[in-house]
C-alpha cells in the first residue's frame, strides 16, 4: 500500500521548473560531465547521456516536458571553457527578466552582451571570483540558459 502511494506520488509529481533544473544541473555541478550525469540520474527524469559531436546530451523524459541538456568544452580566445546548456520549450519569457530573480544569488549584467550575466550563489563567492557566466537566449519557441566557466 505504501509503495503504491509512493509510486503514484512519483509518477504524478510536477517536474522541476526549467530554472530549477538549470540551477541544479548546470550551476551547482559547474558543468562537470560526471557531476551532471550523477545529478540527472538522481532526478530520474532524464535519458541516459549520449555523446554527440564531442558533447554530452540528455533529454528530459517527463510527459509534457520538452527540455534538453548539453554539456561540453568550448574553445575561447582566452583558453578553454566548460559550458552547460538547458533548452526548454515552449519559450520561458520570465527567465529573461533577470537571472537573480530566477536563480537567487548575486548577478551583474555584462554590459557588452545582452542576456549575459556574471552569477554567483552568494556575495562571498562573487567577491572571491567564483563566478559562472550565465547566458539567457530566447527564441520564438524556446529559451536556453547556458552556464559558462573557464577551465583552469
Amino acid at each position: 500500500m505504501i509503495a503504491t502511494l509512493l509510486f503514484a506520488a512519483a509518477v504524478t509529481a510536477t517536474p522541476a521548473a526549467p530554472a530549477d533544473d538549470f540551477k541544479t544541473l548546470c550551476v551547482a555541478t559547474k558543468g562537470d560531465v560526471a557531476a551532471v550525469t550523477a545529478a540527472t540520474a538522481a532526478q530520474g527524469a532524464w535519458s541516459a547521456p549520449v555523446e554527440q559531436d564531442g558533447l554530452t546530451v540528455w533529454t528530459h523524459t517527463g510527459e509534457g516536458v520538452a527540455r534538453s541538456l548539453v554539456v561540453g568544452e568550448q574553445a575561447a580566445p582566452d583558453g578553454r571553457r566548460q559550458a552547460c546548456m538547458l533548452t526548454s520549450q515552449p519559450a520561458q519569457p520570465d527567465l529573461t527578466a533577470g537571472i537573480t530573480g530566477v536563480l537567487g544569488g548575486v548577478s551583474l549584467a555584462v554590459d557588452a552582451n545582452a542576456g549575459l550575466y556574471a552569477y554567483a550563489p552568494d556575495e562571498d563567492a562573487y567577491r572571491a571570483g567564483d563566478v559562472t557566466f550565465v547566458q539567457v537566449t530566447t527564441e520564438a519557441d524556446s529559451t536556453s540558459l547556458t552556464a559558462i566557466r573557464p577551465i583552469k
